[in-house]
């Protein structure tokens, strides 16, 4: 019954985005745009997609020490299925998967690699904010996402978090009162993976191998990748301005509710085009386009390595006879 009512809302969540970003567009105007995409630099732009789920996967396996032995097709695995899982289910539920099927194949606790999860998914919030906060010093961007808005967000969100990991036992005291002993130990298990995975910063791995790996798959490799689509759309803006599209699209992806952020990426990239005075119609084109090339391998790879788990586990290989 919960998860039926947390699918639900994520539909409705979607919908409504959907509803916000569609309202007011001509679907055949859409449907012309996207029939003139330039293959070539779609393609490239997928290309580059691609490369950078194998820099995702193996940024994930420098995060934890005790993952030297574990092998790298592990963490492309799980990478791959756990954004498809994303992709049809709301509140990131992929992301779970991702580091369940990680501490069963390699038998390391669960806390641990779910910390791990965490920990990439904080690493892959700064760069987005980054470019905003570089974005606003040279371009004027709408009073939704100003940056005075951002940096009180960030403040907010910021000291509640610092509040609640040193306060989290206060808090757990408080919070088991009115909640069942199982939700308040799942919340305290939450809280410890945030302790854990803050504990990562300090590894001298992660600032030599991770960080740099973040850097070029977002302010080189993604961007770039932004840059190829909105060209193949004959859309005309400059590198640095596909740079700020980039980081104002994927503040998408703060709201979970979303299954595979439909609804909520087409309705941010209509808001990050608007800047730049981009027509509704054209920008929903690329919203369109972005959004199903993003989709194709994360769905190829997540299926292939699905059907391929099933096969293993019900049909296993017999030895031969000697």
């Amino acid at each position: 019954m919960k998860k039926t009512l947390q699918l639900l809302v994520g539909i409705a969540v979607s919908g409504l985005f959907l509803w916000l970003a569609f309202r007011k567009s001509d679907i055949g105007q859409i449907a012309l745009i996207l029939k003139s995409t330039r293959i070539d630099l779609a393609a490239a732009a997928l290309g580059i997609g691609i490369l950078g789920l194998f820099i995702r996967s193996y940024r994930w396996k420098l995060l934890g020490s005790k993952y030297r032995t574990v092998p790298y097709g592990n963490f492309f695995r799980a990478t791959t299925m756990g954004l498809m899982l994303n992709t049809f289910l709301p509140f990131r539920t992929g992301d779970i998967f991702q580091g369940y099927f990680i501490a069963r194949s390699s038998g390391l606790p669960q806390s641990y690699t779910l910390a791990t999860v965490f920990m990439e998914r904080m690493m892959d919030f700064v760069p987005p904010a980054l470019m905003l906060v570089l974005g606003s010093f040279f371009v004027v961007l709408p009073p939704q996402i100003s940056l005075s808005r951002l940096a009180l967000i960030f403040a907010v969100v910021a000291g509640a978090g610092i509040t609640l990991i040193v306060l989290r036992k206060q808090f757990l005291a408080v919070i088991s009162r009115f909640l069942h002993a199982r939700h308040s130990e799942k919340i305290g298990h939450l809280l410890d993976n945030v302790v854990t995975a803050l504990g990562f910063l300090k590894d001298r791995q992660v600032l030599a191998g991770a960080v740099p790996l973040t850097l070029i798959n977002w302010f080189i490799l993604s961007a770039t990748g932004t840059f190829l689509m909105l060209a193949s759309l004959g859309i005309p803006i400059s590198f640095f301005q596909a740079f700020l599209v980039l980081g104002i699209t994927v503040m998408s992806v703060a709201i979970p509710a979303s299954p595979g952020f439909v609804g909520t990426w087409e309705f941010f990239c209509v808001l990050a085009l608007s800047i730049f005075h981009i027509d509704r119609d054209r920008a929903l084109s690329y919203a369109v386009l972005s959004h199903v090339m993003a989709f194709i391998p994360i769905i190829v790879f997540g299926l292939f390595f699905t059907v391929q788990g099933f096969i293993r586990k019900h049909f296993p290989k017999k030895s031969q006879p000697v």
